[in-house]
Order: structure tokens, then sequence, then C-alpha cells
């Protein structure tokens, strides 16, 4: 099989199967900031939606509470890029600063890390 991108909402780590295929792969977590997920959501059913600090307070636990149950899942990938850990280290004082190319550089960068981590590991197991 050739090499592929696959983007998965939550509901692939909902099962255990679908976790179970994701090992045959690297596995990337994005870990984004609650309240610009919400945010985003918001903005996605309009203006009415964004608003309505209801519909902010009741998106919000909504969310929450689906992170909640199922962080532990995400947990399992191989590289966890915090958003917010990222913005910090380059020296920003908020997220909003942050560009998709910071991002994808740091991803690439812990793909690299991580490649290099597993060739080591199974160089070291070979016999001599």
């Amino acid at each position: 099989m050739g090499s592929l991108v696959l983007c998965c909402g939550d509901g692939a780590v909902m099962n255990s199967t679908n976790l179970g295929l994701l090992r045959h792969g690297v596995s990337i977590w994005i870990d984004v900031p609650l309240e610009l997920a919400v945010n985003d959501m918001l903005k996605s059913k309009g203006a009415q939606a964004i608003s309505d600090p209801d519909s902010f307070s009741q998106a919000m636990a909504k969310l929450r509470q689906r992170y909640d149950d199922l962080k532990e899942r995400y947990a399992v990938s191989d590289v966890t890029v915090s958003v917010q850990n990222v913005a910090s280290q380059l020296g920003y004082s908020s997220i909003d600063s942050l560009s998709l190319e910071d991002m994808v550089i740091e991803i690439v960068s812990r793909i690299e890390k991580l490649i290099q981590a597993k060739a080591m590991m199974e160089a070291a197991g070979k016999p001599e």
C-alpha cells in the first residue's frame, strides 16, 4: 500500500477496531483549545449562534464532556502537538499569531523524531 494521509474525526477513536487500524501508521493528535473548537463550531452555524452566549456555554459544556470521554483514546497517538504549546515555544502571546506553517513545521519535526527513534530501537533489537 502506498503512503496516504487520513484525517479522522473524533468518531474514529471511539471504535477500538479503528484505533487498532490507526496503529499501522503514524497517528497525530493536534490538541486544540476547546474555546477555539467551540468558536469554529458556532461559526459554521452562523452569526446568530456566535452572538448567543447560551449557545457558546451549551456548546462548550458538550465539547468538554466529549473531550473528557475521549482524551484517553487520543492519548495513544504517536505524536501529540498542542496548539498552545507551539505558540508559547515560538514566543507568541496568543494562539491567534500561530500560522498553519508553524503547525506544519512542528508536526513534521515531531514525525521525523519519531521515525528516528523507531529506527534506533529497531537497530538496537537486531542481532549483530
